[in-house]
């Protein structure tokens, strides 16, 4: 009888993680198969069951994040990434205390300048670099 709760277990397991991008079925449906495995040598079911879960564990935080930066690469970019090095006039002025803001595509964007850079509203600035919703910029450009 554990040798189909074990199975039905891990095709369940399988399923869902054909429908999430998650990474978290995967490991139960390992866990599952090494279960199964004691579950046909006999072993009594509070081992297939402590085992299932302590793998489950382990396996979930020692190779999620490893496989989902595997998968996703290293060089991933998002549409915002395309702003870098563009060039947009300031809305409101920019000072080491103030944040300016930049009009793109009719989206607001706080900015601030790098290395205590300063620059009056109207002025021309570059995107150096994006850091959460803000923007940072340079100036000095003709």
């Amino acid at each position: 009888m554990d040798i189909w709760v074990w199975t039905g277990i891990i095709v369940t397991c399988l399923i869902l993680e054909f429908f999430s991008s998650e990474l978290i079925c995967i490991w139960f449906s390992t866990a599952g198969v090494i279960s199964l495995i004691l579950a046909i040598c006999h072993v009594p079911l509070w081992i297939q069951i402590v085992t299932f879960v302590v793998l489950s564990i382990i396996l979930i935080f020692s190779l999620r994040k490893l496989c989902k930066k595997l998968l996703r690469g290293k060089d991933e970019k998002t549409n915002s990434d395309s702003l870098i090095g563009k060039k947009f006039k300031l809305i409101s002025d920019l000072t080491e205390d103030i944040m300016g803001t930049i009009k793109i595509n009719g989206v607001i964007w706080n900015c601030e300048g790098i290395d205590g850079f300063c620059a009056k509203e109207g002025e021309l600035v570059q995107i150096v670099e994006i850091k959460g919703n803000k923007l940072i910029v340079k100036g000095g450009l003709e």
